[in-house]
């Protein structure tokens, strides 16, 4: 079975989810800033690869990528529940429908570039496009701008 097809099947959800999490350790305090070079093309490239699936299939993934990333990331919040009792009964919010929330901009962001670009030398401009233009949006309409991806380099700019 070649790697194409193996990464085709329903376990390439499973690939998503994880290219999420990956990247999630970028962040502070981790900031391992090479694996944004390395889940963001693989991100591209199993795009590529299931280019011909349906438009509500780039939805789901936008969507299982970027709970990825912001489950693995926001895991502070459910921590800082811990101290004070009464709001305890907030951690499923935190942990689970926050960062779902959070992650149907980027749905909504696979699907427009599905839909909209065909996947040529641009569609690396694109994407980048379309993903700069969901974290203002997300940043700017609720409010909640944290875990942008160009935060990875935010341990960068104050070394230089």
């Amino acid at each position: 079975m070649s790697l194409k097809n193996y990464l085709t099947k329903n376990i390439k959800f499973l690939f998503f989810l994880l290219l999420g999490v990956l990247l999630s350790f970028s962040l502070t305090p981790y900031n391992y800033i090479s694996f944004c070079f390395i889940a963001f093309p693989l991100l591209l490239y199993l795009l590529k690869i299931n280019q011909f699936d349906s438009p509500s299939f780039f939805f789901i993934y936008g969507v299982i990528f970027s709970f990825g990333y912001f489950f693995s990331s926001l895991y502070w919040i459910s921590y800082s529940l811990n101290f004070d009792p009464e709001v305890e009964i907030l951690k499923p919010f935190a942990i689970i429908i926050l960062p779902l929330t959070i992650s149907l901009f980027y749905g909504i962001s696979f699907l427009i570039l599905r839909k909209l670009f065909s996947f040529n030398f641009f569609y690396i401009l694109n994407f980048s496009i379309i993903l700069s233009l969901t974290e203002y949006f997300r940043s700017y309409l609720t409010g909640f701008s944290w875990n942008l991806f160009s935060y990875a380099l935010s341990d960068e700019l104050k070394n230089i």
